[in-house]
């Protein structure tokens, strides 16, 4: 993504000056890594939509993803306002680079907002997975217990014939 419009840009990051290219590289190849691990998670959630373990790794990486691409978006930030400082000073092709990366930016920041959708998505997915298993769950307990007070209803049923005929068992053995 560092091209040679950035050539010659250099910015400072707390006592690191580092340039620009180099820099947007490192970010890139970071960026990448993680693009690599969330298809690959994608591919395990086709054949397991609703693997838990695979979505909160998911939703992790989508937030590296997020922190990644706010690094890239504040060091273009950085080499903007450089661009900008050269431009007023007349350098030649500081407009050139300001607008090139005013355009890095406004990418940068489409791509954060569109990793917060898909872990907002993902979130959301996962939540109703929960919601619907805790839901068949409630069902399920509900059928148990009205199982179970049936059971319990019929044993007071025998258990109360029981105690009757005992009554009756015990009067006849009296009578004779």
């Amino acid at each position: 993504m560092a091209s040679n419009s950035y050539k010659g840009i250099t910015i400072k990051f707390g006592a690191d000056t580092t340039e620009l290219g180099k820099a947007l590289r490192d970010i890139d190849t970071e960026a990448k890594s993680v693009s690599a691990d969330i298809k690959e998670i994608d591919k395990g959630l086709k054949i397991d939509p609703k693997n838990v373990d695979l979505t909160v790794q998911k939703i992790n990486k989508l937030g590296e993803g997020i922190q990644t691409a706010s690094k890239r978006l504040e060091i273009l930030k950085s080499a903007q306002a450089s661009a900008r400082q050269e431009m007023e000073k007349g350098t030649e092709g500081a407009e050139q680079r300001y607008k090139s990366l005013q355009r890095e930016i406004q990418k940068t920041e489409n791509d954060i907002a569109k990793l917060k959708k898909q872990a907002k998505e993902t979130a959301d997915a996962m939540k109703q997975e929960l919601s619907d298993a805790v839901d068949k769950f409630e069902g399920q307990v509900k059928k148990l217990a009205a199982t179970v007070t049936a059971i319990v209803a019929a044993l007071g049923g025998i258990t109360a014939s029981a105690a009757k005929s005992a009554d009756e068992i015990n009067t006849l053995s009296k009578v004779t």
